[in-house]
């Protein structure tokens, strides 16, 4: 049985950039004015990929205007993995994990005034199951939604999914549409089309000006059901190189850079007093190294362990990341699943390469701390006599590794992360033979084995035991191996206030709870 998490998307990795040629579809608009209450300025380097509709939307760069106009049925607490209620207040799971009954929140309005109801999420939910967007797979063994209720849902599974409620707070999790908005722009797609260029949700921010190149512009929702967001506005431009969106943040055109920042330029940073450097823990983004296990010389054990000995991973871990990041100790992230229950393997110590052939070690292109730990693990394998090649690879290029492993190089550094605060939501998407963040052909049919059987067992501590014997046996094989844990770092000018962040929404803090003092 194919596990829920099996899905062949490169947006699932950090950068993704898969540009989308999209037409704008709503009016160009400027917003005048700064200050409490004014307008957040922030940049994104890319473009939305795919554009904005939430049931395809599978993207980094751009969720934070997903998680400001849209709302899943859970979040998660600011600065922690803990469950907590958004559109539903509470909910509760059948003994055979099968059955989920969610009690919704009354008083919900959709941005065009609808009301939000049981029906809007069964419509929103139906729809994400047909379109089959990256996304979906969250839903894939659903068997069906009831609604005893205008505010009760109740979804039956096919069989157990161990991280369905974690699914239901992902930041790539099932978003509700306004029904209205469904029926009055279905055309032939199911406003598949509409909702690209268009949003429609419940969150503390409305869209009112999207174009991919930029400017997207989100104002306050005065209609929202919380605590109104404090600024008036977001707007959002797309600036590529982190030098402009740096001198843009200096000057007063940008009051926030989310992510990107080269971690070498990081003292500098919190040396400047009109700056101000925010560092969050993040529950699951991670530079890795991943060993092609098709190819000579790493389809021998003995090689692999050689090579991540002499990369010494972790020297690299604190020359380049310093304080902005932890060496990688756990199969898993840390946050996910404790080092102690899943240590990193002993390579053992450095050793004379075992092989003279050459060997190709590729980066993500638009990820400077990734060129950096290759520089610094090449100076350290060859110092043991290896011969190593660098080469800047796109993520693009990097996800279209997975299907012709044997065509690929022999190692890459990528950067990797799950949907949700689950540790399931690691080991299959990178050891599972169908993961689809597995680049370079790992296959272990007991690794297989362990994480589907995990997938489907509903009491958590069994759950969790299978889990931890699949990254101890799935580790041993030096396949994927972490370089570090990294935080999310915010550099913002130094009289913004108000930072919440979630750890597994990242890229992004919360906009509405920002304000200029």
């Amino acid at each position: 049985m194919r596990p829920a998490w099996v899905v062949k998307l490169a947006a699932a990795a950090v950068g993704s950039i898969a540009l989308a040629g999209l037409v704008a579809g709503c009016a160009d608009e400027t917003i005048a004015g700064t200050g409490k209450g004014g307008t957040i300025r922030v940049a994104y380097q890319d473009q939305i990929a795919g554009g904005i509709d939430p049931a395809v939307f599978y993207s980094v760069e751009g969720d934070s205007v997903i998680l400001s106009v849209y709302q899943t049925l859970l979040t998660y607490k600011p600065g922690t993995n803990e469950l907590a209620p958004s559109l539903a207040t509470s909910w509760s799971e059948s003994k055979d994990g099968r059955t989920y009954s969610f009690k919704l929140r009354t008083g919900v309005k959709f941005q065009d005034g609808t009301k939000f109801d049981s029906a809007a999420v069964k419509e929103s939910f139906e729809r994400a199951i047909a379109l089959k967007g990256g996304p979906s797979y969250m839903l894939e063994k659903v068997s069906k939604i009831e609604t005893p209720g205008p505010y009760e849902v109740v979804i039956q599974l096919r069989e157990p999914v161990s991280s369905f409620l974690q699914y239901n707070a992902s930041m790539y999790g099932p978003k509700v549409v306004s029904p209205k908005a469904l029926r009055e722009h279905a055309g032939g797609d199911q406003a598949k089309h509409w909702l690209s260029e268009h949003a429609d949700g419940t969150g503390p921010f409305e869209l009112t000006s999207y174009k991919p190149s930029g400017p997207i512009v989100m104002h306050r929702f005065a209609g929202y059901w919380g605590p109104k967001a404090k600024p008036e506005a977001v707007e959002i431009t797309v600036v590529p190189s982190i030098g402009d969106q740096l001198l843009e943040l200096r000057s007063g055109q940008l009051n926030l850079i989310a992510h990107g920042i080269d971690p070498y330029e990081l003292p500098e940073l919190e040396a400047d007093p009109s700056l101000q450097v925010k560092q969050f823990p993040d529950a699951i983004i991670r530079p890795v190294l991943m060993l092609n296990v098709t190819r000579p010389p790493f389809e021998s054990l003995a090689a692999r362990k050689a090579f991540v000995a002499d990369s010494e991973l972790e020297k690299v871990a604190r020359l380049v990341y310093g304080n902005s990041a932890s060496p990688g100790k756990g199969v898993v992230p840390p946050a996910l699943m404790s080092p102690a229950a899943d240590p990193l393997p002993d390579p053992g110590p450095p050793v004379k390469a075992p092989t003279s052939r050459e060997i190709t070690l590729t980066y993500t292109n638009i990820e400077d701390d990734l060129r950096h730990d290759a520089e610094r693990m090449q100076q350290n394998l060859q110092a043991e006599g290896w011969h190593v090649n660098l080469r800047a690879d796109s993520v693009d290029a990097q996800f279209g590794y997975e299907a012709e492993p044997k065509e690929a190089p022999e190692a890459a550094l990528t950067t990797l992360n799950p949907d949700a605060a689950a540790a399931s939501t690691w080991l299959g998407p990178v050891f599972h033979t169908e993961g689809g963040l597995n680049l370079l052909g790992f296959s272990d049919p007991t690794v297989d084995n362990l994480i589907e059987r995990a997938d489907r067992t509903v009491d958590p501590k069994r759950a969790e035991a299978i889990l931890v014997h699949a990254a101890r046996l799935a580790g041993a094989q030096f396949y994927s191996v972490p370089v570090a844990d990294k935080h999310d770092v915010v550099v913002a000018s130094s009289n913004l206030t108000g930072f919440t962040h979630v750890p597994t929404y990242i890229w992004t803090v919360n906009y509405a709870d920002l304000e200029e003092k």
